[in-house]
């Protein structure tokens, strides 16, 4: 008989992130680390079995202002199943289908946050090996001196859209005297946003603005100017 020792390799081992805490949850199986695919050739953390309609994640808290960067990659249905990386919650970016192992850099703004990678299903169907992996997380603090800007107040990561033919009407809760810019990209995978209006300034407690960007698909998120 041949014995054969797997070795267990923690997610804080598998994705490098010196200082870093990570825990993992969800409502599929938990992430967990492994050394069959990796980016630095040594260990990566790669999601669980997860079911349609299910999720499964990996979470860590950090203090801003800071620099993240992570080499992520996945294998799924492309545009239905995702991996995406999250900021309090709120999508920053995502992929699906077959991409292979690729470098992110997101800026992290002042304060506590929490950034989380999610793998999602949707109701049905699955293709690839239907898995998602994240290696190398790194944060870098500035050194002393001052501090970089903070990045602008999000009001709204994702206003309400009504569609209404070719245009997209947008509404967000707003304070009376504030005035906002509204950003926007065709994939969140973009490297930037895009500036489609500024200078809104409200009257009121909820602002409105009309897009006819001819778009099949665009993402929102509105910051005060």
């Amino acid at each position: 008989a041949t014995l054969s020792l797997n070795s267990i390799v923690t997610l804080e081992t598998a994705l490098d992130g010196a200082g870093l805490n990570f825990t993992t949850g969800g409502t599929g199986q938990p992430w967990q680390g492994q050394q069959a695919v990796t980016h630095d050739g040594a260990d990566a953390a790669q999601t669980g079995t997860v079911g349609n309609s299910t999720y499964t994640w990996i979470k860590s808290t950090v203090q801003g202002p800071a620099t993240l960067t992570f080499w992520w990659k996945v294998s799924s249905e492309k545009d239905r199943d995702y991996l995406r990386f999250m900021l309090d919650a709120a999508d920053q970016m995502r992929i699906s289908g077959e991409v292979d192992w690729q470098p992110i850099t997101f800026n992290v703004p002042s304060g506590t946050h929490e950034l989380q990678w999610r793998y999602s299903k949707n109701s049905s169907s699955a293709a690839g090996q239907d898995r998602g992996w994240l290696d190398q997380v790194q944060v870098t603090t500035p050194p002393g001196g001052p501090s970089p800007s903070p990045l602008p107040t999000i009001a709204a990561m994702e206003p309400a859209v009504i569609l209404s033919g070719d245009e997209a009407l947008l509404t967000w809760n707003s304070d009376p005297g504030t005035r906002y810019q509204v950003l926007y990209k065709d994939e969140l995978s973009d490297a930037d946003w895009t500036l489609l209006a500024g200078g809104i300034e409200a009257t009121d407690a909820t602002c409105t603005l009309t897009d006819n960007g001819q778009s099949p698909r665009r993402f929102y998120q509105v910051v005060e100017d």
